[in-house]
């Protein structure tokens, strides 16, 4: 599960647009339920999994704010997003590249928001991504998030460092036919957030 303070730190650098958000890759609803009070910012959620996720009651979301949930594999399944404001997801870094080229080609009026290793910026073979998509906002962590242990009050990272990485709406005046997309992204850095936090989740 994402933690809550990578999401709290987020929350301290930006807001959800208006309308619709989507959540493909929901598992326990960690990003839902820390943006459920941004009502009535966030009109909708439209979410997705791969695995059976808890009841949409243990949710808490912020009342008079639907939830539509649908078991699948987000890569393999249309969802009704086309007017989506906001796609926001940690998903699997294996599936990264294929979550952020389904969003923007579904949801090219929406705000991307994911959180990735920050070794997602290079690789040869994620030029063209650049290219075709153009560079985000990056909000880096300076602290590493523990995905390894489920245990309460202890802590233990993986090797990775991790940041937010944030798309706007697509623009047609950021690019020109056959000379791919001209954005430029900026980079942050996130406060720090002590032990004692980080090991509440």
């Amino acid at each position: 599960m994402t933690p809550w303070w990578v999401i709290r730190r987020l929350r301290e650098v930006w807001r959800p647009p208006l309308g619709i958000a989507v959540e493909p890759a929901v598992g326990k609803y960690a990003i839902v339920k820390s943006l459920s009070d941004f009502s009535p910012r966030i009109s909708r959620w439209i979410t997705c999994d791969i695995r059976e996720v808890y009841p949409l009651a243990w949710v808490g979301s912020a009342p008079g704010v639907p939830i539509q949930h649908t078991r699948c594999d987000y890569t393999k399944t249309s969802l009704p997003v086309s007017d989506a404001s906001l796609v926001i997801t940690n998903p699997p870094f294996s599936l990264a590249e294929s979550f952020i080229r389904k969003a923007r080609f579904e949801c090219p009026k929406a705000e991307l928001v994911f959180l990735l290793r920050l070794g997602f910026l290079a690789s040869a073979d994620r030029a063209d991504l650049w290219n075709e998509i153009g560079e985000p906002n990056l909000w880096v962590l300076p602290n590493r998030p523990s995905y390894t242990t489920s245990k309460p009050g202890t802590l233990k990272t993986d090797k990775y460092d991790y940041g937010w990485f944030i798309w706007p709406p697509f623009s047609h005046t950021t690019s020109a036919p056959g000379e791919g997309f001209k954005r430029c992204g900026s980079l942050g850095h996130l406060k720090l957030t002590s032990l004692e936090e980080r090991k509440l989740g």
